[in-house]
């Protein structure tokens, strides 16, 4: 992986491609701290990635970046850097349009559910809304989509309409055939039942 990353890097010195360049750094920094488990050396890397598209004028790159190192954050249990620059992300996403954007479902997704991790049901139910409207590039993300409405639904004692999102999950897994969605999502309906 770095050999493919260091070739890419002189590459893209050699044709003075700054985008490319912070698209290297950007992601060899996520490598580092994913796959490697080098959390200092793959954030500031990360860091100097968004740096980099910001003086290149690259607003759209670097809030893409903002919002992988925000999920990033998520991960590691780092809620307020986590929320922080995906708001960042988010900002720029909305001004830009977020049918401009790629994968717009899926990173309304992302932030939905740090909000819902955060106990803020009504901001989570706001960016699921949004995340709905848009096609996603893989089916299972409707059904994170509409499971987390019927999560954030229950967590505020509204059981109709969480089982509403809950039966429109499962049918899209069923749909997919994908059973361990299936068997979430039914333990989740059930859930709901014992709390009635």
């Amino acid at each position: 992986a770095f050999q493919a990353f260091n070739n890419l890097q002189k590459q893209a010195v050699k044709a003075d491609d700054k985008i490319c360049l912070a698209a290297v750094t950007f992601y060899r920094g996520q490598y580092l701290a994913i796959k490697i488990n080098q959390d200092s050396l793959g954030v500031n890397s990360m860091k100097q990635a968004i740096k980099m598209a910001e003086l290149n004028k690259q607003t759209l790159q670097a809030a893409e970046f903002s919002h992988h190192l925000g999920y990033y954050y998520f991960i590691k249990g780092k809620y307020s850097a986590a929320l922080s620059y995906m708001l960042k992300a988010n900002y720029v996403f909305q001004h830009i349009g977020y049918g401009q954007i790629e994968e717009p479902g899926y990173s309304l997704y992302r932030l939905a559910f740090v909000y819902y991790h955060l106990r803020n049901y009504h901001e989570a139910l706001k960016h699921l809304q949004i995340a709905l409207k848009y096609p996603k590039n893989r089916p299972v993300v409707d059904i994170y989509i509409l499971n987390t409405l019927g999560l954030s639904y229950r967590e505020l004692y509204q059981p109709d309409s969480a089982k509403h999102y809950f039966l429109l999950a499962k049918a899209k897994a069923v749909a997919t055939r994908d059973t361990a969605w299936m068997g979430i999502i039914s333990g989740n309906i059930g859930n709901l039942h014992l709390k009635a």
